[in-house]
């Protein structure tokens, strides 16, 4: 046996060794269609937990984004303390949720606030020091 046929051999082992080591291991996954209001425009899936909590948004008008939390395929509206619009962004196992609530200024601009939702209850997050924030995680 050449050198290079007994490399090529040991590299095709190993690969099929990690292949099916890969495949003992693989997770299961199940797809469900989450629940949407027949007047959305369309849902966007953002964040999982262990839990099968889903959160994201979705799109009812055209004023912006709802944050929303689907436990199983159920879909609920979030509020967005004092906001116009904004997505839900990530949730942890304990069920907390966080993500971006966007307010109207006085002058027209938007405002962007890292917001919590615990229980369903949004609160707004001071910024460490600036205008604007956003929660994109949370463990």
């Amino acid at each position: 046996m050449s050198r290079t046929h007994g490399w090529f051999a040991t590299c095709l082992s190993l690969t099929a060794l990690s292949l099916s080591a890969q495949i003992v291991h693989a997770q299961q996954y199940s797809l469900i269609e989450l629940d949407t209001p027949a007047a959305a425009n369309y849902p966007l899936a953002l964040g999982i937990n262990d839990n099968d909590q889903v959160v994201g948004a979705i799109s009812a008008s055209s004023a912006g984004e709802d944050p929303t939390l689907w436990n199983g395929a159920t879909a609920t509206t979030l509020g967005l303390a004092g906001g116009i619009s904004g997505p839900a962004l990530a949730v942890n196992n304990a069920g907390l949720i966080v993500g971006t609530t966007y307010t109207m200024q006085p002058n027209g601009t938007y405002l962007q606030r890292a917001t919590v939702w615990n229980g369903g209850i949004a609160t707004l997050l001071p910024t460490l020091g600036g205008t604007q924030g956003s929660a994109l995680g949370i463990n």
